[in-house]
């Protein structure tokens, strides 16, 4: 029998530009509809626009719409992953 699963125990440990989430959204669903959520996310939960969020911002700000479905949830669960690891955000190169 499988156990449920439990919520992954890694958290963003360190400070977060807003920026930098949206430019990693951005790589999945487009400047246009990154800011939207983003920006929508931010205004939900009372958190600056721009700046740097503080790690517990930017994990609330994350869990928040990782809870979106489809492709919004996927890309904010990938976005915290790199923000974690300290991964450069990836660039359209056409």
């Amino acid at each position: 029998m499988l156990s449920p699963r439990k919520p992954s125990p890694l958290k963003v440990t360190q400070p977060v530009e807003v920026a930098l989430i949206l430019a990693h959204m951005s790589g999945s669903l487009g400047q246009e509809k990154a800011k939207a959520v983003v920006a929508a996310a931010l205004l939900k939960l009372s958190l600056p626009g721009e700046g740097v969020l503080a790690a517990e911002q930017a994990e609330l700000l994350l869990n928040a719409i990782a809870e979106e479905a489809g492709l919004v949830g996927l890309a904010a669960k990938v976005t915290k992953q790199m923000v974690r690891n300290q991964v450069a955000p990836l660039k359209a190169t056409f």
